[in-house]
């Protein structure tokens, strides 16, 4: 079976902060599914004599329900974690050891929920972020997948529940369609992909579709194009990325510099099926290569100027 992975859209990481700091920031105590493969105590303590290192700090549960409630989750210090060194590997299970970047948790913190509203509780003063996040994988059903190593982004909070001016750059894409080639954007280096202006809505979801029952339903500012990529070894290029796609949200309910963005999604279908928007319910598609379905799969931390709540 073919895929294709596009353009991640996702705000993330690290906004007037180290990406370290914000990632700690941004990091849940997780219990891990094989005990002793973590580093850490219950509660995320250091490992101390008589006591198991049953937990790890890391970016929660990226994916699917893996089976009888294990996720994969990235690991924030992986040091002394048996674990995974990709996203893929831990998908696919087997025998952890091959790195510590990924590993399998168990028992996922309760969804809050989220509330009829959906928006910032208050708007910051300072209401900008930026930041950088890896590990890409969009797909569609058909086609072999375009990924990117890795990737940056700037924008603003321009409402009560939008956000708007962002701009993400990515980096290091490639193709295994054919022969193989590297992906860009029209006017750029190679391997480099650059999004048109984007903008987000606030939204809530079912919480069998995304755990805290709250998303970000992201499209062009302008049109319908997210951005243009261009590869010999594609089906159709240049082939312009159209449509919308949503993220799940998350922590809600509780005041932070950092939270963080899961785009969930397998053979070109969206977990995220329906979202209400102030306006009304938008089902989110994302096309590409002459109108193939797209869906993305990419979990990021994301962190403002200035703390906000999501309600």
């Amino acid at each position: 079976m073919k895929r294709i992975g596009l353009v991640a859209l996702a705000l993330m990481a690290a906004l007037a902060l180290s990406a370290g700091a914000a990632s700690s920031a941004s990091a849940l105590c997780l219990q891990v599914a094989v005990a002793g493969d973590g580093n850490l105590n219950e509660g995320c303590e250091d490992i101390t004599l008589g006591k198991t290192d049953d937990f790890i700090k890391g970016s929660f549960a990226l994916g699917d329900d893996l089976g009888n409630k294990e996720y994969c989750a990235k690991v924030e210090e992986p040091k002394g974690v048996v674990g995974y060194a990709t996203l893929a590997e831990c998908k696919a299970g087997g025998t952890p050891g091959t790195g510590s970047g990924w590993i399998r948790i168990k028992n996922a913190p309760e969804p809050k929920g989220g509330s009829a509203k959906a928006e910032f509780k208050v708007l910051p003063t300072a209401r900008a972020f930026k930041g950088s996040g890896e590990d890409v994988a969009i797909e569609t059903g058909t086609t072999e997948p375009v990924t990117c190593t890795g990737n940056t982004i700037t924008g603003e909070l321009t409402g009560a529940r939008t956000v708007g001016a962002v701009a993400i750059t990515f980096s290091g894409c490639s193709s295994r369609e054919g022969s193989g080639c590297s992906v860009k954007s029209p006017g750029v280096s190679p391997g480099t992909i650059l999004t048109k202006t984007l903008k987000g809505e606030l939204g809530t979801v079912k919480e069998s579709e995304a755990l805290s029952e709250v998303g970000l339903l992201i499209g062009s500012a302008t049109g319908k194009t997210f951005a243009t990529l261009e590869g010999t070894c594609l089906d159709l290029s240049p082939s312009e990325v159209e449509g919308l796609v949503t993220a799940e949200v998350m922590p809600v309910n509780e005041e932070t510099l950092a939270g963080q963005l899961r785009f969930v999604g397998a053979r070109g279908l969206q977990s995220i099926k329906s979202i209400a928007v102030l306006s009304s319910a938008v089902k989110p598609r994302l096309m590409a290569l002459g109108l193939l379905e797209t869906s993305v799969e990419m979990a990021d931390g994301i962190a403002f100027e200035g703390a906000v709540e999501v309600v």
